[in-house]
């Protein structure tokens, strides 16, 4: 008798969603910036088609920023645009102003 053994699917490492995420346009992080009251499946299935998880992981990044913490998540371009404030942003986790 063969036996199969169900392993659950454990949560994407970050390594894993380098590989699989490409590079982050400007637009792509404006357009979650400019919607912090969408959750991540919502963005993941509609506007901006990334996964969830990295969507998820994108803005514990954003609201790591805004406190002061390590950032190297955050490309150059996506620190440049929560720098410059060129427009009044919103943390997407605690809902601060940036």
């Amino acid at each position: 008798m063969q036996r199969f053994f169900y392993a659950p699917k454990l949560p994407p490492t970050r390594n894993d969603l380098m590989k699989r995420e490409s590079e982050w346009s400007s637009d792509e992080f404006r357009l979650l910036l400019s919607n912090p009251e969408l959750t991540d499946m919502q963005l993941s299935d509609g506007q901006l088609g990334r996964a969830a998880a990295a969507i998820n992981w994108v803005r514990s990044a954003v609201h790591d920023f805004h406190l002061g913490r390590e950032q190297s998540i955050l490309s150059a371009a996506m620190r440049g645009i929560l720098s410059t404030r060129e427009q009044k942003w919103i943390c997407p986790l605690c809902r601060k102003s940036l």
